[in-house]
């Protein structure tokens, strides 16, 4: 009888542990379960989806957060290329809303160039570089135009817009220097959006490699800083008018 027992024991043991963590029951919405543990019942809720929301103005990231129910817990933060809304800075800071700040295409050719050598570039293809890329007025470009190369292979040749000249003087050398500027004040926006367009002064130096000939242009040390500084106060002013009164800015990533 007692191996009949034991029999019996281990049968009910095993038909306990196959109902193990078997799920009985799911809330409509998905976020409660009911499970059964053999004889035991156990409730687990999952934890609501971080918010994650993405706008893109200002206008729209302000009217988001007047509407919400307390925006006193609410902190704003933005640096170069995000405004984040923080909806919850006293507890666990998940729920967010972002703004993407667009970078302006002149703004990131000047910035994405090395840092410590020239970025020389011939002079048909350097003055192309600063009318279409940079969107230099044309009057900027068109000291660049009139500098004539004369080479040592019986030919001379100046680039005008649209026009190519070539000549049959033998010179050795590149006439139009003397007018060149050293430096050049360019006007560059750091942003491509709507209200965020305002040109920035950055002062960049001019290079001349006379045996190629190529030119180079690069924004003086800390002159790029100075605009981002500048642009950034710009986004801040706007954030301040748009966002709910007393609600904190701050210039950082939270």
């Amino acid at each position: 009888m007692e191996g009949l027992a034991d029999a019996l024991a281990l049968v009910q043991k095993t038909a306990q542990d196959a109902e193990a963590l078997r799920k009985i029951w799911e809330s409509p919405d998905g976020r409660s379960e009911v499970w059964r543990n053999g004889q035991k019942f156990q409730t687990l809720v999952r934890p609501i989806a971080a918010r994650a929301h993405r706008v893109l103005s200002i206008e729209d990231l302000g009217a988001y957060a007047r509407r919400l129910a307390d925006p006193s817990s609410v902190v704003c933060w933005h640096w170069l290329d995000e405004v984040v809304l923080v909806l919850n800075d006293r507890e666990d800071r998940r729920d967010r809303v972002s703004l993407p700040l667009i970078l302006a295409k002149p703004y990131r050719m000047l910035r994405d160039q090395p840092a410590d050598q020239p970025t020389w570039r011939d002079q048909r293809e350097f003055c192309r570089w600063l009318r279409i890329d940079l969107a230099l007025p044309r009057e900027m470009v068109a000291v660049f135009r009139k500098v004539t190369c004369k080479s040592g292979q019986d030919r001379s040749a100046s680039i005008h817009h649209g026009n190519e000249r070539l000549g049959g003087e033998v010179m050795g050398e590149v006439m139009g220097v003397d007018e060149l500027p050293e430096e050049l004040n360019v006007p560059i926006p750091v942003y491509d959006m709507a209200r965020l367009s305002t040109a920035h002064s950055v002062t960049c130096a001019v290079e001349i490699d006379l045996a190629r000939p190529a030119f180079s242009l690069r924004p003086f040390p800390g002159e790029l800083r100075i605009v981002e500084t500048s642009a950034a106060q710009q986004v801040r002013e706007q954030l301040i008018d748009a966002l709910p009164d007393d609600m904190p800015v701050y210039w950082g990533a939270p």
